[in-house]
């Protein structure tokens, strides 16, 4: 037997303010999923889209059907807002559909209709739970019916359609809509009659489509006569969705029950090890002040001081920009192999590092070039100020140089036989760690050397996180493990196994208080961001992303702010984990963001500076 496969899509927050924001999608997806991905119920391997922009969905979608075998069951599942043009077309809406440019924004029924006719699946189920509403703004003419004729846009061979409502009216989320609905009426009586197993009309063990659909159509015209789902299918035979996990078969007369019996011969289900789903989603999607397109991409952490902006970008340029307006105050450009991704350190001057082993001092005010050194190898894109001297961390040791008139004071080469790969500064000590899994503790002030200790299994992340009194030291390595050193002497102090896979990015330590411990965040190349607590190391909350989290997390008193390989901002509650909000950029984030006055400033891949809002 082929494999189950389910693609879930939701959007509930959408950028164009004339499509209003819904209680019910994020919930749903998440709650269908975990139930799809249920081996003992229906066994799918699951793929979880939230809030996701056109690109990122469509990119997805395509690679979900062209990836099927002939004997793949495939399960496409949508669940937000469906708009009918003026023209009387469907498009499903992603979270940058604009409702005046629905032909380059948003995902057309002609779209989904040809990836699933070039899929090889001979057994493909669509699932639409949507709100439809027609899009064009008041006071235009509107083509066609009231009818969006769902079902006669996707007919084809091997399909079966399940829509929820077929009306350009909005589909029930409960009584209203502004409450607090948790999932929709259809999907709802969905997720029930899968979980329950009461979806198994004739009480066989097997829950097939046909018997789903029944069920559910019942419920929801039941409970909201309004609304009507529909169904067409054109597949050969019967389509078991998923087994009765309550199933029990019938005692006969003569025979003594049993307390379980097993289940029934029925087509298998594969086994799969379930894939993480999102924590449910908030009902509020992130705002943006402002942004700011420079040539490249940007990873570097934007320094905020003084009420400008100022962050380097892969196009060999350092900007100045307006904290509040975004707009560019003055830009350094250099030169086409100077990619910028060190953090800009600003004292009077704005100090940085580019991949062409330079070291820049620039005018904070003007950006005119103060003086330029060459190092003596490739920097590790970390520099540090403290006093008047300048810090900068290079693959074969670090170098310390005049903060006015960069002058070299010292190097300090040679103690690890591997590259060093990030920095910290304390208030007597540079430390460096390296590709071999040393950490080293040099003295500020010349070019000795303090102590030395193993991290054992490479320490990959970097620069690491310092307690308030930089006494402690925290570092993650290629193993998941997140380790304490004291700063003194180099002393293991201890470890926590986040996961099996890697620490990228530098953890955030927050401080406690006499009656709670501080805690360590630190985010996972296995998609989650980790909130533990100090010395114990205890898991306090872990948070699910679509995809790995290689930035180190920005905090304030309420919220953890962070960003996403699957190209989204996230603001997630310090005490429980539960989302915030959440903002999608263009590309994968791998700026750490800066807070400064209410306002979260972060780069992307997709070439932007994005100043946030920071509460909501």
């Amino acid at each position: 037997m082929g494999r189950k496969l389910a693609l879930l899509i939701a959007t509930y927050a959408y950028e164009d303010e004339g499509l209003r924001q819904l209680t019910a999608p994020g919930h749903d997806a998440v709650a269908l999923a975990e139930v799809l991905r249920d081996p003992d119920i229906a066994g799918f391997e699951v793929t979880i889209l939230v809030n996701e922009p056109l690109h990122r969905v469509g990119a997805v979608l395509g690679e979900f059907f062209h990836d099927c075998r002939h004997d793949d069951l495939t399960l496409l599942y949508f669940t937000g807002h469906g708009l009918k043009d003026d023209e009387g077309r469907l498009h499903l809406a992603t979270a940058d559909t604009r409702r005046t440019n629905l032909a380059f924004t948003s995902l057309s029924a002609e779209q989904i209709d040809r990836a699933m006719s070039g899929c090889m699946s001979r057994q493909q189920v669509l699932i639409l739970d949507c709100c439809y509403s027609g899009a064009f703004p008041a006071g235009w003419l509107a083509k066609g019916d009231a009818d969006v004729h769902t079902l006669e846009r996707f007919q084809g061979r091997g399909r079966t359609v399940l829509t929820a409502s077929d009306a350009t009216q909005y589909s029930f989320e409960g009584d209203h809509v502004s409450g607090s609905a948790a999932r929709s009426v259809f999907t709802r009586h969905l997720v029930h009659g899968l979980r329950e197993g009461t979806a198994d009309l004739d009480d066989d063990g097997n829950i097939t489509l046909d018997e789903l659909y029944v069920y559910v159509h019942d419920k929801v015209v039941d409970e909201m006569p309004q609304q009507r789902p529909k169904r067409q299918d054109n597949v050969e035979g019967r389509i078991v969705i998923a087994r009765n996990v309550n199933w029990a078969p019938p005692v006969h007369l003569g025979e003594e029950p049993t307390a379980r019996a097993s289940a029934p011969e029925q087509m298998p289900l594969l086994q799969v090890t379930p894939l993480s789903v999102p924590t449910p989603v908030p009902l509020v999607a992130g705002r943006m002040r402002w942004v700011f397109r420079t040539g490249g991409c940007v990873r570097s952490v934007p320094a905020v001081v003084d009420g400008v902006v100022y962050v380097g970008s892969d196009d060999g340029a350092l900007y100045a920009i307006d904290a509040t307006t975004g707009e560019e105050r003055w830009r350094r450009m250099l030169n086409a192999e100077g990619v910028v991704r060190s953090t800009p350190i600003v004292n009077g001057a704005v100090v940085f590092t580019t991949a062409d082993r330079s070291l820049y001092a620039v005018d904070a005010r003007t950006g005119a070039l103060r003086w330029e050194r060459l190092l003596g190898s490739q920097t590790t894109l970390t520099v540090g100020i403290v006093g008047s001297l300048v810090y900068v961390g290079a693959s074969n040791g670090v170098y310390a140089y005049n903060a006015e008139d960069g002058q070299e004071r010292w190097r300090n080469v040679g103690q690890g036989m591997t590259s060093y790969q990030w920095m910290v500064l304390t208030e007597r000590l540079v430390i460096v760690g390296n590709t071999g899994s040393h950490v080293y503790g040099l003295p500020q002030a010349d070019s000795g050397k303090t102590w030395a200790t193993r991290i054992p299994h490479r320490s990959v992340s970097g620069p690491s996180a310092l307690s308030d009194d930089m006494s402690l030291l925290y570092v993650g390595n290629s193993r998941g493990e997140l380790r304490c050193v004291g700063t003194s002497d180099g002393e293991r102090l201890g470890e926590h196994g986040v996961t099996g896979k890697a620490i990228y990015s530098a953890p955030t330590y927050v401080s406690g208080s006499t009656e709670s411990p501080g805690t360590i965040y630190v985010g996972n190349d296995d998609g989650h961001l980790y909130a533990l607590e100090d010395f114990s190391y205890e898991r306090k909350w872990r948070f699910v992303t679509g995809a790995p989290v290689r930035t180190s997390p920005a905090v304030d008193d309420a919220t953890v702010y962070f960003g996403s390989d699957d190209g989204i901002v996230y603001g997630v509650d310090v005490t429980t984990g539960l989302e915030r909000w959440r903002f999608s950029s263009g590309g994968p984030v791998r700026s750490s963001p800066t807070v400064m006055h209410g306002l979260v400033y972060v780069g992307s891949d997709d070439k932007g500076l994005y100043a946030l809002q920071a509460t909501y």
